[in-house]
């Protein structure tokens, strides 16, 4: 992760993969190890919020500063809330304008709004954009939603324009007889109509301006790096391979994959035997527990076992054309579990050493 972690040309680095292959714990740790020489916000638009338990802290919709990493700050973004108020905002506009057909056409593409996959994530980093654009962070990590949620909002500036366009269409095409309506029960007042439908616009104008920073972000690979993070098995590895596909096919960057959970360190295929003849000689010559002897036995066998199918599926992602010219960054399947910042802290540099 060498030339990720000295790249300070970096401002947003977003980690996706399949849930329960360890993202939000690489996520984490990315941000850890980006933090020792820059400003870094650590960012979660994953519905599930795993970042309050990966640190054992409790994170909101504002940054938090980790205490054990002070140049590190963490938040979990309400994607939920953060489309609900996206929402409210275009009902609160369409009661304040009070014509039933255009208030109709907002709650349709309210509808239509909420039914997009991937949208309350792309809400949720929207929302964020005034972080983005502050400059008080140096570098921002996104703890993504699992991989579908990732590929439906690399889709998303197109589908949101679509919408836009059409809602844009709807009060353009509704506004002049509404204009004409009010004008003539206020006796010619337009002061108010011109009002309303500036406001419109201009909120028409705000949401898109977000969508379309979002966009702008994951397709500057001077700025942006997404890292896929996988486990070595079967699923795992197919997902991943989708994966980087759609990123190239949307021409977002992408240098690292992350394979979590390796099993290393096992007894070598070609040592089983000699291990097995080993275990029976202790029980025959020196008596040692016959029963605790088949537990080691089975311990070898399963790690063996795990350790092979692994071995096969990480050839198999290296050797992919997806995968030609990344760099794979193989971690090991550790004895204790990842939580709290010291073992974050410690998980993080095995991704240098």
């Amino acid at each position: 992760m060498e030339s990720l972690l000295e790249d300070h040309r970096l401002k947003f680095v977003f980690v996706g993969g399949k849930g329960g292959v360890g993202k939000t714990t690489s996520s984490s740790a990315l941000a850890i190890q980006l933090s020792y020489d820059r400003k870094v916000l650590l960012i979660s638009t994953d519905p599930a919020h795993s970042l309050s338990d990966a640190f054992r802290m409790n994170f909101s919709n504002s940054p938090t500063l980790i205490p054990s990493a002070p140049n590190l700050s963490v938040m979990e973004v309400n994607a939920e809330a953060n489309l609900q108020a996206e929402i409210d905002k275009w009902a609160h506009m369409a009661e304040q304008v009070g014509y039933d057909e255009l208030t109709a056409k907002v709650s349709e593409f309210q509808e239509w709004l909420t039914g997009i996959p991937g949208i309350d994530e792309a809400t949720a980093l929207s929302s964020t954009i005034g972080l983005i654009e502050s400059g008080e962070y140096d570098t921002i990590v996104f703890d993504t939603a699992p991989t579908g949620h990732t590929l439906k909002m690399l889709q998303l500036p197109q589908i949101i324009q679509i919408g836009l366009d059409k809602l844009d269409s709807w009060q353009a095409t509704i506004w002049n007889a509404w204009q004409g309506m009010k004008a003539s029960i206020t006796g010619g007042q337009k002061d108010e109509a011109s009002q309303m439908r500036a406001m419109v616009k201009e909120r028409l104008q705000v949401y898109q301006k977000g969508i379309q920073k979002i966009g702008t972000i994951l397709v500057d690979e001077s700025r942006t790096t997404f890292v896929a993070v996988c486990i070595a098995e079967f699923l795992s590895v197919s997902e991943t391979q989708r994966l980087l596909s759609e990123l190239r096919r949307f021409n977002v960057g992408c240098r690292h994959v992350v394979v979590n959970q390796l099993v290393q360190g096992c007894v070598a295929p070609d040592k089983l035997d000699a291990a097995r003849t080993l275990l029976s000689k202790a029980h025959q010559e020196f008596g040692a527990d016959e029963e605790l002897l088949k537990q080691i036995n089975a311990s070898i066998t399963i790690c063996n076992a795990r350790a092979s199918i692994q071995s096969k599926y990480l050839s198999e992602l290296r050797g992919s054309e997806n995968a030609q010219g990344l760099a794979i960054v193989e971690l090991p399947l550790l004895a204790t579990e990842v939580t709290g910042p010291s073992a974050l802290l410690d998980f993080s540099q095995r991704m240098v050493r």
